[in-house]
């Protein structure tokens, strides 16, 4: 067997090592990954088709969640011109016929993201046709709660009544928005949530988002992935290759 082939044959074997070994080191991380950080500001939406509401009263278009690490904001947009309850928390109560847009209803929050923690038996399992399959709240914002002197609804832990140990959170009203803002200590949580909504009138509940699924905050966040990573062994057959080759160069193959 001459140099020549004995060089070739040497080469290709390592060839294949290193290839196979590569493969094998390359299908996952040398360490183990680190885990993701939210960015500064997260936000997730989740639009509403217009006129779905099943009753007459207000029609959600939309229902939008974002988190700055601090706060967690919840936006609910509709069709039409909204007003906020004529009377404040604990029972809002009509101070006169009820105009058919005054706005009340609950945002549901699933905190862990889990549906077999919390409860499924809010007012959106009883309210909505299509409530969400996998849905759990801890936590429930109570819109019909309103306060006008402070600017604030009220947020309880979920399946407690809001006698039990209420949370006054700011809401501001547009003319066909509004937005609560959840402090993230208040339900001891990051900002990451499971949301749903079912709001309605004085006379009956309207409309529900999103229809038969949830909100979730963390579809903006980065993913973490596997980076390519080679181990010492072989990076030493990959230095061997490389130094046999050499030799076979300066021995004319």
């Amino acid at each position: 067997m001459t140099m020549k082939l004995l060089n070739r044959i040497i080469i290709g074997l390592t060839a294949t090592i290193v290839s196979v070994s590569a493969a094998a080191q390359w299908s996952e991380p040398d360490t183990p990954r680190e885990p993701v950080t939210p960015a500064e500001s997260i936000r997730a939406t989740a639009s509403d088709p217009t006129g779905d509401n099943f009753n007459p009263g207000p029609d959600l278009t939309g229902i939008s969640g974002e988190t700055d690490g601090t706060t967690l904001f919840l936006t609910l947009t509709f069709a039409g011109a909204i007003t906020p309850p004529p009377s404040g928390p604990p029972n809002p109560m009509p101070l006169g016929p009820p105009a058919g847009n005054e706005l009340v209803g609950f945002i549901e929050l699933d905190i862990d993201q889990e549906g077999g923690t919390g409860t499924a038996e809010g007012p959106v399992f009883e309210f909505c046709p299509q409530p969400p399959a996998d849905f759990g709240a801890e936590f429930v914002v109570d819109l019909g709660a309103y306060d006008p002197q402070t600017g604030t609804v009220i947020l309880v832990p979920a399946g407690v009544t809001p006698a039990g140990s209420p949370i006054p959170v700011p809401i501001t009203y547009t003319s066909n928005s509004l937005t609560v803002e959840v402090p993230n200590g208040a339900i001891g949580d990051d900002g990451i949530v499971d949301a749903v909504t079912v709001i309605g009138n004085i006379d009956d509940p309207t409309d529900c988002a999103p229809d038969g699924g949830v909100l979730a905050t963390d579809r903006g966040l980065p993913r973490a992935e596997s980076v390519p990573a080679m181990s010492g062994a072989g990076l030493a057959i990959l230095c061997l290759v490389m130094l046999l080759a050499g030799l076979a160069v300066r021995r004319g193959f």
